[in-house]
């Protein structure tokens, strides 16, 4: 009987090694968050984003806030395609 893999289906890894390249690549990673706002791809926090805008009161919708503030990534983001 074939002994069950517990490494997320990557056969070609045991898992100390699988962890290992986890690590690995995961220091070379910088943990920036980001967000999906009407298909606007955005760095930052949700909640502290949206605090920034508010704190400064703007006279523009959030959307074009992300914008002028340079917090989009990717201007037609949608997952779902």
């Amino acid at each position: 009987m074939k002994k069950k893999s517990h490494n997320g289906g990557i056969s070609h890894l045991s898992p100390e090694e699988m962890y290992a390249k986890i690590s690995e690549i995961s220091v070379l990673c910088e943990p920036d968050s980001c967000f999906v706002f009407d298909n606007l791809l955005c760095y930052g926090h949700t909640v502290s984003t949206i605090k920034a805008y508010l704190k400064e009161s703007p006279d523009k919708p959030f959307r074009t806030w992300l914008i002028d503030n340079n917090l989009v990534i990717d201007y037609n983001h949608n997952p779902d395609k």
